[in-house]
């Protein structure tokens, strides 16, 4: 028998069971990690593996104020650019994101980058439920792999807790 009360085992699922209540089914969460536990959750910042500062907290920063930083999604998404999909970003709230620009790029499986949405700033998103939120358009292919590129990054950085992919209804 295998006992899984009180164990490391049983708090990690109750962990993963919380931070998914209430998500559809083919939502797809990352949170880099929860708790004790820190992950990239195989997303790549500027070509290189993302490493969360400590658990629910990639940050993202620019050497230069000039330079934009990317974040790459794991491939394999298999994610329909149908109609009401939405990208939801959980950044810190107290960055001063008053002048950081996002852009959203896409690549179909074996395809070329595409972009679905042009440079806006963060601060003109919606803030809803703790979180930005990027309507993303119809399109007639399946998402592959996502890029956020992230231009005027706020001096001392931008912490990512959550990047979540809801479908439309």
């Amino acid at each position: 028998y295998t006992c899984l009360r009180r164990s490391p085992l049983e708090t990690a699922m109750t962990d993963i069971m919380q931070i998914r209540a209430g998500l559809p089914r083919q939502a797809r969460l990352w949170t880099f990690g929860m708790c004790e536990h820190v992950d990239g959750d195989g997303w790549r910042v500027n070509g290189e593996a993302a490493s969360p500062v400590r658990a629910s907290c990639l940050l993202l920063a620019a050497r230069t104020p000039e330079e934009t930083v990317t974040l790459e999604s794991p491939p394999e998404l298999a994610w329909p650019l149908t109609a009401n999909n939405r990208i939801l970003l959980r950044i810190d709230p107290q960055a001063d994101i008053q002048a950081t620009r996002i852009k959203v790029s896409a690549k179909p499986e074996n395809g070329r980058w595409r972009d679905l949405l042009p440079f806006m700033p963060l601060s003109s998103l919606p803030y809803t439920a703790g979180c930005l939120t990027l309507a993303t358009p119809l399109h007639s292919w399946d998402v592959y792999q996502l890029r956020l590129t992230l231009a005027d990054l706020p001096v001392t950085g931008l912490m990512f807790n959550i990047v979540a992919l809801l479908p439309g209804k």
